[in-house]
């Protein structure tokens, strides 16, 4: 596994955002490129 994958909550934790707003933000792009 590469080491410097990180997960939503280091990468919530680095921006100064809580998982849930990074979470959601996912899915809005997710949605978007489905449409």
């Amino acid at each position: 596994m590469n080491d410097n994958l990180k997960t939503i909550k280091e990468v919530a934790d680095e921006l100064g955002v809580s998982k849930k707003k990074i979470e959601n933000k996912l899915s809005y792009i997710k949605k978007k490129e489905i449409l």
